[in-house]
This record gives structure tokens, sequence and C-alpha cells, in this order.
């Protein structure tokens, strides 16, 4: 509803004198029968006209959101490609380390597991596009917390 507000607004910004009236509902039985009609499941049309609209008639702009700079994946998947190291003689050990547990399969990355197969590693927002969906009932109804990652990782 806030989208078609805003589009009542843009079009009311470009008129010069705008005047809103209440209409009666005595007066307008038209109205009042499309509004019955919207909320009970079988009624009768008789005289109302009716159209039945396929599409939204306000457009959604789709936003894919771009993550910006680094994220923890970056140092692991710069290393398995190209073997950058940090300067670090600590940290790159550490790397190096930590990269054993991962492998790259194109352009993305995994993490290996030896009772699981290789669970695809996500940059923060597919994470919680992931949780958002599990936790909305995309793999059915979960139990608690154990259930909850267990589904994650299998999804």
């Amino acid at each position: 509803m806030v989208r078609y507000l805003e589009k009542v607004r843009e079009k009311l910004a470009g008129l010069k004198e705008v005047e809103i009236l209440q209409v009666p509902r005595g007066m307008n039985a038209r109205a009042d029968a499309l509004s019955k009609m919207a909320s009970e499941e079988t009624f009768d049309f008789g005289s109302v006209y009716t159209e039945i609209q396929l599409q939204p008639s306000i457009e959604e702009k789709q936003v894919m959101e771009i993550p910006a700079g680094l994220n923890w994946m970056d140092p692991i998947v710069q290393y398995l490609l190209d073997g950058i190291l940090p300067e670090d003689k600590l940290a790159a050990r550490r790397l190096i380390a930590r990269a054993a547990h991962y492998v790259l399969h194109g352009s993305k990355l995994y993490k290996r597991s030896y009772t699981w197969p290789y669970l695809q590693c996500l940059v923060p927002f597919e994470s919680e596009c992931a949780l958002r969906e599990v936790h909305e009932g995309i793999c059915g109804n979960h139990g608690g917390g154990r259930m909850l990652a267990q589904k994650i990782v299998r999804h």
C-alpha cells in the first residue's frame, strides 16, 4: 500500500489544484459492492464490472545488493588461486593452515568435510538469504537451533 500511496503522491505533485471528497456509501454502490466482493470468497458479480489484473500496477525495481569491501573468503581465494600470502609470517602460516580445509571449484569456494559433501561458502548477504529461506519453511518445519543448522547445511 505504501507504493500505491507514493504513486498517488507523484500524480498529485503534477497537478495545480486537488480536491478530495468523501462519497457516502449510499451514493457509491459500485465501490461498496467491490469492497464486499473482495472480502467474500463467493460473490454474485451481477452488474459489477470486474477486471482481473495479472500484474501489479506498481513496477517494483529489482535491486541486487553488491557486497562492498573484502569478506572472510577473499584471502583464502587469493591464496588458492594465485598463492598470494600476507606479509606477516604468522598470518601467512595461519592462512596456509586454514586454506587446507577449503577447495576452489570454478569460482566458488567450498569447505571440505569428512562426513558431509563439500559445503559452499557464502558471503554475508547470501547467508542471510539462506537463513531466511530455511526459517520461512523452505525445508519444512524445524525444531530448534540444531535442527535449523542441519537443515541449512543440507540446503
